[in-house]
C-alpha cells in the first residue's frame, strides 16, 4: 500500500480529485501529441529541404550536363563545318583540273562570267571577218575572191549569198533599194580619191591640196585605206546619193542589216571611233552573230575590236 501511494504522489495525482484526474491527463495526452505533430514536422521540412537541394543539385548537374553537350556539339560542327569546306574545295579543284584537261585553257574550265566576247564567238583579231582597214591601219591591195551580184556588184564569193537576201530584204521595205558601190580595188580607190579632191579643189578655187583632203576624207578614204577592198563592205541605198534617202526608210533597212551579218559601219555620233562621217547607206559584213551583238551594245567594229578579250 505505500508503494502504490508513493507512486500515485510522484505522478502528481494522489490527492486530485477523480474529474481532474481525468483532465490532466488529457492535458499530458495533448500535449505529447503536440510534441509528436512538432518534432513530425520539424523532420518533414528538414526532409523537404533535402529534397530540394538534391533536387538543385541535381537541376544544376544536369544543366552543366546539357550544356557541356551543346558545346561539345557546336564544337564538333566547326569542326565538321571545316572538313566540309576543304572537302568542296579540293573538289572544286579536281573538277577545274579535270575540265582544263578535257576542255584546255579559257573555255568550260573557268565559269561563264569570265568567259571573253573572242571566245563567246570562236574568233581572233585576225579572223576574215574581222579585217580592220582604215586611216590607222592600211592595207595592201587584198584580192578576194569574188562573186558579181546584179551585173553591178563584186563581192568576197563567202558572203554573196547573205548579201543577196539583204538585198532582196531591203527591197521588200522600198523595191528602189539597191547597190550603189561594193569591192573597189587600191588602184581603183586611187583614180576615185583623186576626182573627188579635184572635184573640191573646182568648187572651193581658195583651197589648197590639203583642205581638199581633209574635206574628201569625210565621206571617202585615201587608197589602201577603204574597207570596199576587203571585199566585204557594200554602200546599199534607196536613193544615188549618201544621206539623202529618207531617215525612217534608211532606219528600217538599217535593222535588217544584222540578220545577214551586216553592221551599218559608220554610225552617227561615232566619229572619233571610225575617224569617218555618218554614213547611212555603208554596211559591212561581221557575221550574223556579231553583227546582232555590235548592234544591240550600239559599237563600232573598232570599238568590238577593242573589247575582244573582255569577258562578256
Amino acid at each position: 500500500m505505500k508503494k502504490r501511494a508513493e507512486k500515485r504522489q510522484w505522478l502528481g495525482v494522489e490527492q486530485l480529485p477523480s474529474q481532474q484526474r481525468a483532465t490532466s491527463i488529457q492535458s499530458m495526452v495533448i500535449v505529447l501529441i503536440v510534441a509528436i505533430v512538432a518534432g513530425w514536422s520539424l523532420w518533414g521540412e528538414r526532409a523537404v529541404q533535402r529534397m530540394r537541394s538534391d533536387f538543385i543539385t541535381a537541376t544544376s548537374s544536369r544543366a552543366a550536363s546539357v550544356k557541356q553537350q551543346a558545346a561539345d556539339r557546336k564544337a564538333n560542327s566547326k569542326v565538321g563545318s571545316k572538313l566540309r569546306s576543304k572537302a568542296s574545295a579540293q573538289s572544286a579543284v579536281v573538277k577545274n583540273s579535270d575540265a582544263a584537261h578535257k576542255y584546255g585553257p579559257g573555255k568550260h574550265g573557268s565559269s561563264k562570267t569570265k568567259q571573253t566576247i573572242a571566245e563567246k564567238f570562236g574568233v581572233t583579231a585576225d579572223d576574215w571577218r574581222l579585217v580592220l582597214v582604215n586611216r590607222e591601219h592600211p592595207r595592201e591591195e587584198m584580192n578576194p575572191q569574188l562573186t558579181e551580184l546584179n551585173n553591178r556588184c563584186s563581192i568576197d564569193s563567202r558572203v554573196a549569198d547573205e548579201l543577196s537576201e539583204f538585198l532582196h530584204a531591203a527591197q521588200e521595205v522600198d523595191s528602189s533599194a539597191h547597190f550603189i558601190s561594193c569591192y573597189r580595188s587600191v588602184a581603183y580607190q586611187t583614180q576615185l580619191f583623186e576626182g573627188y579632191v579635184n572635184d573640191e579643189l573646182a568648187a572651193h578655187p581658195d583651197w589648197n591640196r590639203e583642205q581638199a583632203e581633209t574635206q574628201v576624207k569625210t565621206y571617202s578614204q585615201p587608197a589602201g585605206q577603204s574597207e570596199h577592198q576587203t571585199g566585204l563592205a557594200v554602200d546599199l541605198s534607196t536613193a544615188e546619193d549618201i544621206n539623202v534617202q529618207d531617215p525612217a526608210l534608211a532606219q528600217r533597212i538599217q535593222s535588217l542589216a544584222p540578220q545577214y551579218g551586216f553592221i551599218l559601219r559608220f554610225l552617227r555620233g561615232k566619229e572619233q571611233s571610225t575617224g569617218v562621217d555618218y554614213e547611212d547607206w555603208h554596211f559591212r559584213y561581221v557575221g550574223q552573230g556579231i553583227a546582232q551583238y555590235i548592234t544591240a551594245k550600239g559599237w563600232t567594229l573598232e570599238e568590238f575590236l577593242d573589247h575582244l578579250n573582255d569577258p562578256v
